[in-house]
């Protein structure tokens, strides 16, 4: 429901303290394409806005005929500084493989058009310090992790939507695989969560906070 995510997360930023530097709201937090559904630009500018520092967002994106998983970053006047598409798609959630072949395929019941994987991996400037974004199911595994860190991340930002799995235990699995990839990694993660834990990280995978 795009209309009660906009009341939700705006209402959220409410309680945003004051000279907060980054503010994450996590993977569909706008869930639509917000290049094309009315308002939905609007909304994130508000929110950067709001709250007087960057915001870093997940929504879609649909660019000339390709379509994103992407995390956008707000500054604080709701200006657009920079973005990531989503390289590591999940299979039969994303996309389906094989779909132009096989006619069973075609009419695949979750997604009728395959999301566009990103070409390359992104550092986002946040006052000086380098915040690399995954998206949900890239923060599972090590090797992007690995790959952000060489990079150059000083800190790791997990946006994920576990509501497809509520109520059984990939939940739980999905959410306690951020302190693992803080302790590999030895950054700070910030993990914002639709469902699950969203969390903040210390580089030995200790909880600061969480909800």
């Amino acid at each position: 429901d795009v209309q009660r995510s906009k009341d939700t997360y705006l209402r959220l930023n409410t309680v945003v303290p004051p000279d907060t530097d980054l503010t994450v709201w996590p993977e569909s937090a706008l869930p639509a394409y917000i290049t094309s559904y009315p308002g939905l630009e609007d909304v994130a500018a508000e929110g950067a806005r709001q709250t007087k520092g960057h915001l870093l967002i997940g929504t879609l994106e649909q660019l000339d005929e390709a379509y994103y998983n992407a995390a956008r970053l707000y500054n604080a006047d709701g200006k657009i500084v920079d973005r990531y598409h989503k390289n590591d798609l999940l299979i039969f959630g994303e996309y389906v493989p094989l779909r132009d072949k096989l006619p069973c395929l075609r009419d695949y019941p979750l997604r009728n058009t395959d999301l566009t994987p990103g070409s390359e991996r992104k550092l986002f400037d946040i006052k000086g310090v380098r915040v690399a974004p995954l998206i949900c199911f890239e923060a599972t595994f090590p090797r992007q992790t690995r790959e952000v860190c060489r990079e150059g991340a000083e800190v790791l930002a997990f946006l994920t939507s576990d509501a497809w799995a509520q109520n059984t235990p990939e939940v739980a699995q999905h959410s306690f695989t951020a302190s693992m990839r803080a302790v590999e990694s030895r950054r700070w993660v910030l993990r914002a969560a639709t469902t699950g834990r969203s969390a903040l990280y210390t580089p030995y995978g200790e909880v600061v906070q969480e909800i």
